[in-house]
């Protein structure tokens, strides 16, 4: 019988330091994600967006970037050369844990308003006009 290692998110592998690799980088995930102030609203259906600074884009981009040239070199230029683009599907098709990041990525538009779907994001006025971030 072979020893398999599990990580959290239910991913096995063959060795203890490829499970602690993965943790590693659904750790790194979960912080950059962190960069980003959510509430507990469900705003998937365009029931409003969160309204993030120039700043908070910034650092959230720099993070999976950064993320992307550790665990995917081969992908980085790609991505540098357009961030929305092919890299999702990429992150999809080798199940990175950074996929969810792209997911969020291509949900902020151009006015730095994060909204539920990527849909609203190319069709902000689509969407209710609501900023669902509270005061900080």
């Amino acid at each position: 019988m072979k020893q398999v290692f599990q990580t959290e998110d239910g991913s096995v592998h063959q060795t203890a330091e490829a499970a602690s690799k993965r943790e590693r980088l659904l750790e790194s995930v979960s912080n950059a994600r962190k960069l980003l102030p959510l509430g507990d609203n469900e705003y998937s259906n365009g029931s409003g967006y969160y309204q993030l600074t120039q700043q908070e884009v910034g650092t959230f981009k720099t993070q999976l970037r950064e993320l992307i040239k550790i665990n995917h070199p081969d992908l980085i230029k790609i991505y540098d050369k357009c961030p929305e683009g092919i890299i999702g599907r990429y992150l999809c098709d080798s199940d990175s844990p950074i996929y969810s990041l792209y997911c969020t990525l291509i949900c902020i538009d151009s006015s730095n308003k994060m909204w539920g779907q990527p849909y609203f994001a190319c069709n902000p006025g689509s969407g209710k006009q609501i900023n669902l971030r509270k005061n900080d």
